[in-house]
């Protein structure tokens, strides 16, 4: 960010020139601010989407499509954020983004940088090395005397594909380049 000098003239014209570029710099600080917020929210939403790919975790557009739908800008003053989400729930509205992330049972543990600090708990129910079974509703047939004939899948978990933590590594990364490119302007 280059600097930029105001020359005061001390005189009533001098000081109302100064506000006013003080004034115009404010704005255009404003303005800045808003493009970085902008740009790095966007960043952060399409390396969310990318790592989610990268992983082959699209199962099904929803996640992806879910991250796209929930990414917002909020330029009112005094409440300036940018937001990333991911809260997708599956035909049964669980929420199962987090299980994306963060992974599941003996698979998933140890697999994701920030596990331990945000608390994830793996193989709550103490599955171990037996792991378990689950029925897959869009596999599932059914007999003609109405029993679930397959559809039934074994499992110890699925590692973590950590796309939200990617996103924000890369926005991170990112955010001196564009600070830099942004305030430049100014």
């Amino acid at each position: 960010m280059s600097k930029r000098v105001i020359k005061v003239e001390l005189s009533e014209w001098g000081i109302d020139r100064a506000i006013k570029e003080l004034e115009k710099f404010k704005r255009d600080f404003i303005t800045a601010c808003n493009e970085l917020l902008k740009q790095l929210t966007g960043h952060a939403s399409n390396a969310a989407k990318m790592s989610l790919l990268a992983y082959s975790a699209v199962y099904t557009s929803h996640l992806y499509d879910n991250i796209a739908n929930n990414t917002h800008v909020s330029l009112e003053e005094g409440k300036r954020m940018g937001i990333v989400r991911a809260d997708a729930v599956d035909e049964n509205d669980h929420a199962y983004a987090a299980y994306v992330e963060f992974g599941t049972g003996i698979i998933g543990s140890g697999d994701h940088p920030q596990a331990d600090a945000v608390g994830w708990n793996y193989d709550i129910n103490g599955h171990g090395e037996s792991g378990w079974w689950y029925l897959d509703p869009k596999s599932t047939t059914y007999s003609d005397e109405g029993e679930v004939a397959s559809g039934w899948h074994w499992t110890q978990g699925e590692p973590a594909k950590p796309f939200m933590y990617n996103a924000y590594m890369e926005a991170r990364s990112e955010a001196p380049k564009l600070v830099a490119r942004i305030f430049a302007r100014l």
